[in-house]
């Protein structure tokens, strides 16, 4: 079994959303893969619309388990989709790693996941697990260690923006120093997410990234798609909510990469990372020493206001900026002088260069049409008047909009309506006993819907109605009806 672990200490970064999609593709290949949400966020469970509440087993309580003894693999794992399987957290994981919370304490405690793997890869039902894909937390503590022991293969997911670019370096440092203290020797990749190509400065970043780690960076980028949050939001992996975005061809792409590599063999482990980093940060240019521009001409004419300069190093920084040839940082990272010399260059301080950025964006988006956003009086007491902004309904994304109705996903049975339709919106059926008030609908305020998922219907042919703040209405989003004994009309599913 190939485990692979997502792993790094920035939140934001993507893991989540790269440990459900990833593992979502290497399933809908025929590969049997198990899903580990370790961290106690259980953005897992909520991501692929597993509910939480029913959730009386999960990998923390795997890990505490009696050695020798091992556990119910069958209470634990829960069937998201054919092939897929997720070993669910809760938010009392939190704790583990406590003094007094169990896991600190244990013996051998940075290898209990690896003993829990082995015993759900021999003791679970059906065909054997060919992938796991693990989901570590956004920090370093037990939980990583056990991931960093247990996982053959390590993805680093990093967001194309100049905090993760830096954060980068160190997240390979650290998973180098311990990985030598733990004794392993993971294959080690990066991945680039959440990539923005109409912003040049993510473009840079990017190249950048690919510059300093070379040969351990992904062929892949995920690039910034708004399905991606969609997708999360209705509990679905995006090759099912949209399997046409963006989004989905990437995690496609990412899903037959890995496929290719067969074993890791073939990946850099953290020790044989090379990571060049030179005296030059971004946003430097290079310019001859006569001082001309790229094009020959010498440059000339007054600086407008807000407008960067590039300015020479002077001889008296020159000593703090050079970076000596194969000299460890204080990371204990190695890094490379730029073989052609740093005499040749002039380079933006990094205020001039973020300055240069601001202003090219603010310029970009002076002209931006405004948030689809409605003000609006709410109350008025005295002078004092409760102003509101709402979302302009009117422009709901189109992605959205096409789901209103019924859908299937998978085995589950997706309810959709406009949030304009009522502020309370229920589901009255043949498989709730036509009760108005026992199903309600989530209202979702940032997507402009009321959602409701539905995972017990049994097969069959259901019919139900809309109870709309008391009204009884038909889905006018579903073309499947029947008229029933009151000269009105039942909207039709069927599983």
């Amino acid at each position: 079994m190939r485990i692979i672990a997502i792993i790094n200490q920035k939140g934001g970064c993507g893991k989540t959303t790269t440990a459900i999609n990833l593992a979502a593709v290497l399933a809908s290949a025929g590969r049997r893969t198990l899903l580990v949400d370790l961290d106690p966020q259980s953005h897992c469970a909520a991501g692929l619309a597993v509910p939480m509440q029913r959730v009386e087993y999960d990998i923390g309580d795997a890990m505490l388990s009696t050695p020798g003894k091992g556990f119910d693999v069958e209470r634990l794992l829960w069937r998201v989709t054919k092939n897929l399987d997720l070993a669910p957290s809760r938010t009392k994981m939190a704790g583990l790693e406590a003094t007094r919370g169990g896991l600190a304490g244990a013996p051998e405690r940075e290898r209990r996941l690896s003993r829990v793997l082995e015993h759900v890869r021999t003791k679970a039902e059906g065909d054997p697990f060919e992938f796991c894909v693990l989901d570590c937390p956004p920090s370093i503590g037990l939980l990583t260690y056990n991931a960093i022991t247990a996982a053959g293969e390590i993805i680093i997911p990093v967001e194309t923006s100049f905090f993760s670019l830096q954060g980068a370096t160190r997240q390979v440092a650290t998973i180098r120093s311990l990985s030598r203290r733990l004794g392993t020797r993971p294959a080690t990749r990066l991945l680039a997410t959440m990539h923005d190509a109409s912003h040049a400065l993510a473009r840079d970043l990017r190249a950048e990234l690919a510059r300093r780690f070379t040969k351990a960076m992904i062929p892949v980028t995920i690039r910034l798609d708004p399905a991606l949050r969609e997708s999360a939001s209705f509990g679905q992996p995006i090759i099912d909510y949209d399997p046409a975005s963006t989004g989905a061809a990437d995690y496609k792409a990412l899903g037959s990469w890995v496929l290719e590599q067969g074993d890791n063999t073939a990946a850099p482990d953290t020790a044989m990372i090379e990571i060049k980093q030179t005296a030059v940060p971004l946003g430097a240019r290079r310019r001859p020493a006569d001082g001309r521009s790229d094009n020959g001409q010498k440059k000339a004419g007054p600086v407008r206001r807000g407008e960067a300069v590039a300015k020479p190093i002077r001889q008296a920084d020159r000593s703090a900026t050079e970076v000596p040839e194969t000299e460890p940082n204080r990371e204990g990272v190695e890094t490379t002088a730029d073989p052609r010399g740093a005499e040749a260059l002039q380079t933006m301080s990094r205020i001039e260069d973020l300055c240069r950025r601001a202003q090219a964006l603010h310029e970009r988006t002076s002209t931006a049409p405004p948030e689809p956003t409605i003000t609006r009086l709410r109350s008025t007491t005295g002078a004092v008047q409760l102003i509101e902004r709402v979302h302009d309904r009117t422009r709901r994304e189109k992605t959205v909009a096409r789901l209103f109705g019924v859908r299937r996903a998978g085995s589950r049975v997706l309810f959709v309506q406009p949030i304009e339709l009522g502020v309370d919106v229920r589901i009255a059926g043949d498989f709730n006993g036509w009760s108005p008030t026992a199903t309600p609908m989530r209202r979702n305020e940032p997507l402009g819907v009321h959602e409701l998922s539905l995972d017990d219907l049994p097969p069959g042919r259901h019919a139900y109605r809309l109870v709309v703040d008391g009204r009884w209405l038909e889905d006018q989003f579903n073309p499947l009806t029947e008229p029933n004994e009151f000269g009105e009309r039942n909207s039709i599913v069927i599983v």
